[in-house]
């Protein structure tokens, strides 16, 4: 193999995977979904959003994703959570590292991204 075809090789790899890891998962049997994703390495907000547009989501139902920066996760805080309103309480209430996007798929398909960080203030998004 040539020299020159290792890094690119190593490059190919390194893009090829996923910058979000899935570390919590509730479905009702809606099926609703909330999602705790962390990054892998550090990922743009434009990543972050692309990564969340991609994730199993059934038509006519809820999905949110809670993303987290690398180091950051939580853990696994609601896949055992009693139902989806359940889920999203335990996001805002437990005591649990902020996260820094929030990611939300309507019941229409319409979407909303957030990023905590460039918008700490927002309509219930995010928490401090």
């Amino acid at each position: 193999m040539p020299k020159r075809a290792l890094p690119l090789i190593l490059l190919l790899a390194a893009c090829s995977g996923s910058a979000f890891d899935r570390v919590s998962y509730f479905k009702d049997d809606g099926p609703n979904r909330v999602m705790v994703l962390v990054a892998s390495r550090d990922a743009s907000p434009e990543e972050a959003e692309q990564h969340a547009e991609k994730l199993m989501h059934t038509d006519g139902r809820l999905t949110i994703a809670y993303l987290y920066e690398p180091g950051t996760a939580p853990g696994d805080p609601i896949t055992m959570a009693a139902n989806f309103a359940t889920a999203n309480q335990i996001m805002f209430e437990a005591d649990l590292p902020p996260w820094r996007w929030r990611f939300i798929r309507g019941a229409d398909g319409s979407t909303t991204f957030h990023d905590c960080e460039a918008e700490p203030v927002d309509e219930g998004h995010c928490r401090s």
